[in-house]
């Protein structure tokens, strides 16, 4: 299965088990797959797709550092389990 497939198959999961916060990172993760796409005029194979999960998982990190330093716990904690949900693929 490909990995867009797999992303796919796990947002129609995530709609049906009711889990908000996984959906969430799926659906804003799916969003930037499609903005590289449109930006490069063509479809991402996997390693495509693999690139952009590991510059939003970065993005992910980067954010929890920040978070922690500024004293919110909460928005850090939002965001480990985003990156949670990122590793998978």
């Amino acid at each position: 299965m490909a990995l867009r497939e797999k992303l796919e198959e796990d947002i129609k999961a995530s709609m049906r088990s009711h889990d908000q916060a996984r959906l969430d990172a799926l659906r804003f993760f799916k969003n930037a797959v499609l903005a590289v796409e449109k930006e490069q005029k063509k479809e991402l194979d996997d390693a495509g797709v693999i690139e952009v999960a590991t510059k939003q998982a970065s993005d992910r990190r980067d954010s929890i550092k920040a978070f922690e330093e500024g004293g919110r716990e909460a928005a850090a904690a939002k965001e480990a389990a985003e990156l949670g949900v990122l590793e998978e693929f």
